[in-house]
């Protein structure tokens, strides 16, 4: 399953790029990492970002407790920033 072009923009316009580097050098990469998250954090974060369910219902829907969304959404999250941060490391682009 690719990863809706709405969600990236969702999660680009959250996350500034405050190390320099280009918005559609993250957009790139945050496409990459997103591809690379199992079906169940793809789904969470769609649930959230592009469907807009505020915790309480994205804990129904998934069938946790609101706590545990959370927990969930901050660890995709660092996961990906994660995940870019390696990318650019890799490519070389990494700017710190």
């Amino acid at each position: 399953m690719l990863f809706r072009e709405e969600v990236l923009d969702k999660l680009d316009a959250s996350w500034m790029n405050s190390d320099g580097t280009s918005t559609e050098e993250t957009l790139s990469l945050l496409h990459r990492c997103m591809a690379e998250l199992p079906e169940r954090s793809r789904e969470c974060v769609t649930l959230r970002y592009v469907n807009r369910l505020s915790g309480s219902q994205l804990a129904q829907k998934l069938g946790m407790t609101v706590a545990s969304v959370y927990v969930t959404l901050a660890r995709i999250h660092r996961g990906l920033r994660e995940c870019i941060q390696r990318h650019r490391e890799l490519e070389g682009t990494s700017r710190g």
